[in-house]
């Protein structure tokens, strides 16, 4: 099955890109913080722990009051760098808590540590399993499907968080998941610094959500959102 996309967008160019995408990723922390950002999201999106932009997910407590005004089809748990067993207690208190589907992070200071708590979750029946762009999720999925993990009758949605590169979005394909998706901020980064969706962008920081950009740069990213989606969903 085609790779579902998403992108993460300014607040302020939500409403006019959101039809680039598969679906709505949203950040937890963005919808205790923004307004614009509460009004240009309906519910029902698949919503992060803000570990990436936040440097740390959101605190439990503060991840509660998200979800209750988000009201999200999924809610990606909290995650620690590093360390898996954490991840998976967050995962499990975070399933317990919420009545929406709450997806597990492959995290864990090695590989085996990181296939390990895949199998975790697999014998838990969690049903989305997410793997953050900053870990070795290429050779974790590599041991993976040489255990035969990735058999016809496997329903387990893998969920890429964020894309290193172009390259790597190729690689990822390569493993032909039967249910996959991503969400990336690379398309509207690119058309933020005039650069090509296949540029290195390292260096640039996060995007700045509350930026206001012009006529030019929108339709930039409207194009890099339609290209990245076109390799992704290339079979």
């Amino acid at each position: 099955m085609a790779m579902k996309c998403s992108f993460e967008i300014p607040t302020a160019h939500i409403k006019e890109l959101r039809e680039y995408t598969d679906y709505d990723f949203t950040l937890a922390h963005m919808w205790l913080s923004s307004e614009p950002y509460r009004t240009a999201y309906p519910y029902g999106s698949v919503m992060d722990n803000g570990m990436f932009e936040l440097g740390s997910p959101l605190e439990f407590k503060d991840l509660q009051r998200a979800v209750k005004l988000a009201k999200p089809s999924v809610v990606i748990a909290p995650d620690h760098v590093g360390d898996a067993s954490r991840t998976y207690a967050d995962w499990r208190e975070a399933s317990s808590a919420f009545d929406c589907e709450v997806a597990g992070v492959l995290q864990g200071s090695t590989v085996a540590e990181m296939v390990d708590l895949y199998k975790r979750y697999r014998d838990q029946a969690c049903e989305i399993i997410c793997l953050p762009f900053r870990t070795p999720r290429v050779e974790v999925l590599k041991t993976i499907g040489a255990q035969g993990l990735f058999d016809k009758d496997d329903n387990t949605w893998h969920h890429f968080l964020g894309i290193n590169s172009m390259d790597e979005l190729h690689v990822l394909k390569s493993f032909r998941l039967k249910y996959s998706s991503v969400d990336t901020s690379k398309p509207i980064k690119a058309a933020i610094h005039q650069q090509d969706i296949n540029s290195h962008l390292r260096g640039h920081g996060r995007i700045d959500m509350e930026a206001v950009y012009g006529t030019d740069v929108v339709e930039r990213m409207k194009f890099n959102m339609q290209r990245f989606r076109e390799i992704a969903q290339d079979e």
